[in-house]
C-alpha cells in the first residue's frame, strides 16, 4: 500500500507575530495491482508480457537476474540455461546452455565472458557473452577433489571471479588471467575467504 500524506499550513495571527501550525494527515490509498502469478507463465508489471511459448515452450523458473544495460540475463534452472532478453522489449534474442549440466543459479557478466553459477553441476560454467558459445569450467564437475563443491552465486571483475560455495560456506576467488579457456576444468583457487 501506498501511504500518502497531505500537508496543510495555518498561519495565524498574533500581535506583531505570526505563528505557524503544521497538521499532517495520512491517508491510505489502494495501490493498484499490474502482476498477475500464473503457473507456467510469467508477467512483468506494464503493458508487456511473455509467457513460456514466447521461450519456446520451456518453463521459466528465474532464480536469479543479471542486467548489462541493454540486456537481460535470466537464470533459468527449470530450463537448465541462461535466457537473454532485450531488457526494452522483453524479446527472447537466445540462449545458453552447456546441456543438461546447466542448472543455472545464477549468473554474472563481465567483459566478454558470462558466469554461470550451476550449484548441482559443482561448477561454474563460463560461456562467450556474445555467441553463447560453452568455453570452460570453474571447478572439476563432481565431488571430488573440486574446488567448486555447490556454486550457490558468482560475480567477477576484469581481474578476479569470485563463487560462494554454500557447502563449504566459504567464498573461492579465481585469478582470470590463470584461467584456460580450452582446458576442461579450471581448478586452481587464487585465493579463499572462509
Amino acid at each position: 500500500m501506498m501511504i500518502s500524506a497531505g500537508l496543510m499550513m495555518l498561519a495565524m495571527a498574533s500581535c506583531d507575530q505570526t505563528e505557524y501550525r503544521e497538521i499532517t494527515e495520512d491517508r491510505v490509498v489502494p495501490q493498484p495491482v499490474d502482476t498477475i502469478k500464473v503457473a507456467d507463465h510469467f508477467y512483468l508489471d506494464g503493458y508487456l508480457s511473455r509467457t513460456s511459448e514466447d521461450i519456446g515452450g520451456r518453463q521459466l523458473n528465474a532464480v536469479n537476474l543479471y542486467y548489462d544495460g541493454e540486456e537481460l540475463y535470466v537464470a533459468n534452472f527449470a530450463g537448465k540455461c541462461i535466457d537473454v532478453f532485450d531488457a526494452e522489449t522483453l524479446e527472447l534474442k537466445r540462449s545458453m546452455s552447456n546441456g543438461d549440466r546447466t542448472l543455472a543459479r545464477d549468473v554474472y557478466v563481465e567483459g566478454d565472458h558470462l558466469f554461470v553459477a550451476a550449484g548441482d553441476s559443482r561448477e561454474v560454467q563460463i560461456f562467450e557473452k556474445k555467441t553463447g558459445k560453452y568455453l570452460s569450467r570453474l571447478g572439476t564437475g563432481n565431488w571430488q577433489g573440486s574446488n567448486v563443491s555447490w556454486a550457490g552465486c558468482v560475480c567477477a571483475t576484469p581481474r578476479l571471479v569470485f563463487v560462494r560455495d554454500s557447502k563449504e560456506m566459504n567464498i573461492r576467488v579465481f585469478d582470470r588471467e590463470a584461467l584456460d579457456m580450452n582446458a576442461a576444468s579450471n581448478n586452481n583457487v587464487y585465493a579463499k575467504l572462509a
